[in-house]
């Protein structure tokens, strides 16, 4: 290891080597000690040791000896006092309880988000035929047929979910177009479904006219009619 890092004197940080014989470093900031021997001032920052393998280890400020502590730290490591103890005690307990209330409360809304759906799925459930049951329990949608008003018969797909999830299909069940029409974004999918069932099959002209429309598939059929764009 060399005998000198820095050597210009007045800097603000250096670290120089007393002696090749004993190699003894100091780091300092701050001060000007003239040479690392000079120890008598305690300076703000400084560590020192020689410059051994076992017993020298790299720091913030500078080569640091395991028998010396950085003076920072020797400086501000004070003994907790017994109150501080206490407050900081008080202050885990007081997070705990505070974080133990909010798990509980977050329990409790998935208690009834849970519930809410239920209900919601069984309302549903109450206004399906047997077949649309069955597609919605394997297929997550069921399909509606509506009689409109320019007497042709369309065929909707109810998909699980909250927006864009209805569909119109052609003759051979194609998705040709797609409808986002929702209620109240907190409500559980199922009562938007319901919701979006019952208004196709009421007044499948408004329906249409209030949805946003996408075109999916251009030029397909509907009962042997194009579908427009």
């Amino acid at each position: 290891m060399p005998t000198s890092i820095y050597s210009a004197t007045g800097a603000s940080s250096y670290a120089v080597a007393t002696t090749a014989t004993n190699q003894v470093w100091t780091a300092w900031l701050g001060y000007d000690f003239g040479t690392s021997t000079s120890t008598t001032t305690t300076p703000l920052l400084y560590a020192s040791g020689t410059t051994t393998a076992s017993n020298l280890v790299w720091a913030s400020a500078g080569w640091q000896n395991p028998s010396h502590q950085h003076a920072m730290v020797r400086h501000a490591a004070q003994a907790a006092t017994p109150e501080q103890l206490a407050a900081t005690e008080a202050r885990r307990a007081q997070l705990a309880i505070e974080a133990a209330a909010a798990k509980a409360k977050q329990a409790e809304r998935d208690a009834f988000r849970a519930a809410s759906k239920q209900r919601a799925r069984n309302l549903l459930s109450n206004f399906l035929t047997p077949a649309q049951k069955a597609m919605l329990s394997t297929k997550n949608f069921f399909e509606v047929t509506v009689h409109g008003k320019d007497g042709v018969d369309r065929r909707y797909r109810v998909e699980q979910g909250y927006a864009g999830n209805v569909k119109l299909l052609d003759a051979a069940g194609n998705p040709v177009k797609r409808f986002c029409i929702h209620g109240d974004s907190r409500i559980p999918e199922e009562d938007n479904m319901l919701m979006q069932k019952m208004l196709l099959e009421a007044n499948e002209e408004d329906f249409v006219k209030i949805a946003n429309k996408t075109c999916l598939l251009t030029g397909a059929t509907e009962r042997g009619r194009r579908v427009p764009a």
